[in-house]
């Protein structure tokens, strides 16, 4: 029993939520193509009302469809970062964020560029 406490404690134990996110270009059209990036900012501990370190999430990739649709997946219930980017350059760098029952995407400063990042399909962790 003890070694796999150990094991679990070493390699975290962390579970993950799918949300679908809808990328569109500056004329709210879909973006095929674009590659979608999602990774963990920290892991919220909420049974000790703290940020627990170290983190281990995990980051995933995946690239647009032709509807502009992607699905990455977030540690469950914690911010994540997410990046986009076009073949053109165009970026969009921003936050998902767990709020009132649902994820919510919302751009960082500066890094607006012309793309719209929606969240179409989110999971309750």
């Amino acid at each position: 029993m003890r070694p796999l406490l150990a094991a679990l404690m070493l390699l975290g134990c962390t579970s993950y939520d799918q949300v679908s996110l809808r990328v569109l270009d500056g004329a709210s059209a879909p973006l095929a193509g674009a590659q979608v990036t999602a990774g963990p900012m920290y892991f919220f501990d909420p049974t000790a009302g703290k940020i627990a370190w170290p983190f281990r999430g995990r980051m995933d990739r995946s690239v647009t469809d032709e509807d502009g649709m992607a699905t990455v997946e977030v540690v469950s219930g914690n911010p994540s970062s997410i990046s986009v980017h076009a073949d053109d350059d165009v970026a969009w760098r921003g936050l998902l964020q767990w709020r009132s029952g649902r994820y919510v995407a919302r751009s960082v400063d500066g890094w607006h560029a012309d793309l719209e990042v929606q969240v179409v399909e989110p999971i309750a962790p």
